[in-house]
């Protein structure tokens, strides 16, 4: 069977960590013995010029993409005819893939979507833009064919409740476990605290620091790691100084390096 993925988050080098769980659906897939080739709809910001090339053993073409732009959605969606060439599946991962290929009427071969996106479940937490497109998100769930929920009825049930009729099926996320298990130290001062997530406010990263703060002012000397990236760097930098806590942003790391500062660390918060 061959395939054709196309999605917005995908790993470039700008954004080495972007769409890691893309990947790992796409080697399960090839894993079954399907023949998969991607489309990467690249936000401009985050595209490193690259074209056509492997990652990973995973055939991807990139084209420069502006979820927010209706001229983009129909520059992608007059394209995507001439790029799946022969698939006998097209397959959307996660919501802003969605309207390129409800616009490009592909209604000549079956239709997948795999939503990661948490914003179903959680519009109140969106940004502005994201909640203005959240109702639109819904409604182009109902196209295809199958959708598939990777966080169970969380995101499911919403997708249903918004008028889905067709089969809407849960398969879990994919994660795969360490490579290997460090054991745990002894506790001893300072602690280390480690998290990962973007630096936006339904994540919480201020939240951390006040426990680092917290646990201080209880004479438990702490200090945190943080792995990811987001607007709220410039907030957290400033409470960590005026408090003076022990900050280290790590900005956005692949997972090999995930998996080292966790091993490193004494809590996960």
């Amino acid at each position: 069977m061959r395939v054709t993925a196309v999605t917005a988050w995908f790993p470039s080098q700008k954004a080495a960590a972007s769409g890691a769980f893309i990947v790992k659906d796409c080697h399960a897939i090839a894993q079954a013995g399907v023949d998969i080739q991607l489309i990467h709809l690249v936000n401009p910001q985050l595209d490193d010029g690259r074209r056509e090339f492997e990652y990973e053993g995973i055939k991807v073409r990139r084209l420069p993409f502006n979820a927010y732009s209706p001229l983009d959605v129909r520059r992608v969606s007059r394209l995507l005819p001439s790029l799946i060439g022969d698939s006998e599946v097209i397959h959307t991962m996660a919501m802003s893939s969605l309207a390129p290929v409800a616009f490009a009427k592909l209604r000549h071969i079956p239709w997948v979507h795999t939503e990661h996106w948490e914003g179903v479940s959680n519009p109140q937490g969106l940004g502005f833009k994201n909640r203005l497109f959240h109702p639109l998100v819904l409604h182009l769930e109902k196209q295809p064919d199958v959708v598939v929920s990777v966080a169970g009825s969380f995101l499911s049930n919403p997708i249903r409740r918004a008028g889905r009729k067709k089969p809407t099926v849960e398969i879990p996320c994919i994660v795969p476990p360490a490579p290997h298990l460090a054991e745990r130290r002894k506790p001893v001062l300072p602690y280390r605290l480690v998290s990962v997530g973007a630096m936006i406010p339904r994540k919480d990263p201020m939240f951390a620091l006040r426990v680092v703060s917290e646990l201080n002012r209880r004479g438990q000397t702490s200090s945190l790691t943080w792995i990811g990236a987001g607007p709220l760097r410039t907030a957290m930098e400033d409470y960590a100084r005026e408090h003076k806590i022990e900050l280290h942003l790590t900005g956005s790391l692949p997972p090999s390096e995930v998996f080292a500062k966790l091993s490193e660390a004494d809590v996960f918060i």
